[in-house]
């Protein structure tokens, strides 16, 4: 058995929808978030080691590429993810609700 020192830390992450109201169950609002996290493994530094996304809120553990810090990673997730939000139509009166209740769907 190994046990391999990481050069830097790592952070476990929860963050919520707002009202904590069930958006994820569906498939559209899913792919958002795992679109996000894509582009943010690939383009802003997030080195992704586990994640799990619930009704109504996500838990990373994540850690950062060097010159990189979890807030600014943390916070170009939020914004693109926000923006992909933004774009869609609501669906129903609940998602007009949580959508446009606040600036920032979600929060940590």
């Amino acid at each position: 058995m190994a046990i391999l020192k990481l050069s830097h830390e790592l952070y476990f992450t929860t963050t919520t929808v707002i009202d904590w109201m069930d958006v994820f169950t569906r498939p559209l609002y899913k792919h958002i978030i795992t679109d996000s996290l894509s582009y943010c493994q690939k383009n802003k530094g997030m080195e992704l080691y586990a994640w799990v996304l619930m009704t109504n809120h996500l838990h990373m553990i994540v850690g950062v590429e060097e010159g990189q810090t979890i807030g600014d990673v943390m916070r170009d997730f939020k914004k693109l993810t926000n923006s992909s939000f933004c774009r869609l139509k609501p669906l129903s009166k609940y998602d007009k609700y949580w959508c446009f209740k606040n600036s920032s769907y979600l929060q940590t």
